[in-house]
């Protein structure tokens, strides 16, 4: 199978494509904090193409080819306080470019960690096919600043406070009625500390959403990977 790798920006959004001749369906693919375009397709591309994917990945707001502070020079407080925004942001950039630039009728939408709340946030804001997320979850408001410490909380409390309002108004769990999406792929590690699974499975409950857990913790295990592909494949 022939795949064309394309690097190109559309709509100031840097995009990195893997697109295959006849493709079955569209999915965006989206990095944790921190991360970049480059690492989410690699982990991802060569198996979702496979599949019959054309695959866009891209990078949120303020990282990889649009790095900005905090996020570029890794500030941790600074970028837990803006982490929701840069949520809401990238997942409007997804809507306004399958909307403007790609020819489907629907999309798909795969996030890892923070990626995964951008899956989440873009069901709020359009009609998608299948909703993966990897080591993430729904609950916005009891996974922000979980690695704030009392000295954090204590110093930044305005802030936080404000962020919090912000967060309530775009989190899944608070608003499950404004998910839109056919299926749903949530795949948690069991141990994992930064985004615990114990909330995915209760606030999908309404949806058709399989969810299942994994003997890691804030990690992508092959196990995981594995049946990732396997889950999408059905979905084709």
């Amino acid at each position: 199978m022939k795949v064309d790798t394309v690097r190109t920006w559309k709509s100031d959004v840097p995009l990195l494509e893997s697109r295959i001749d006849a493709p079955k369906k569209l999915i965006f693919i989206q990095h944790g904090i921190f991360g970049n375009k480059d690492k989410v397709s690699r982990l991802l591309a060569p198996f979702l193409n496979r599949l019959g994917y054309q695959v866009v990945a891209l990078d949120a707001k303020k990282h990889g080819e649009r790095a900005e502070s905090p996020f570029k020079e890794r500030n941790k407080i600074e970028s837990e306080l803006q982490l929701f925004d840069i949520v809401d942001a990238t997942a409007k950039d997804i809507v306004y470019l399958f909307e403007h630039h790609y020819d489907f009728d629907r999309f798909d939408v795969l996030g890892v960690s923070m990626g995964g709340y951008v899956a989440y946030r873009t069901a709020m804001l359009s009609d998608v096919d299948v909703l993966a997320a990897l080591i993430s979850g729904p609950d916005f408001t009891r996974s922000a600043f979980q690695g704030f410490t009392d000295e954090d909380y204590a110093e930044h409390s305005e802030r936080i406070e404000a962020a919090r309002r912000r967060i309530a108004t775009m989190d899944p769990s608070r608003h499950s009625e404004a998910l839109s999406f056919r299926k749903a792929i949530a795949l948690c590690g069991e141990r994992d500390q930064v985004i615990p699974p114990v909330d995915a499975e209760d606030v999908l409950a309404s949806h058709d959403v399989i969810f299942r857990t994994f003997d890691t913790g804030h990690r992508i295990t092959k196990e995981m990977h594995d049946a990732l592909i396997d889950l999408l494949k059905r979905e084709i």
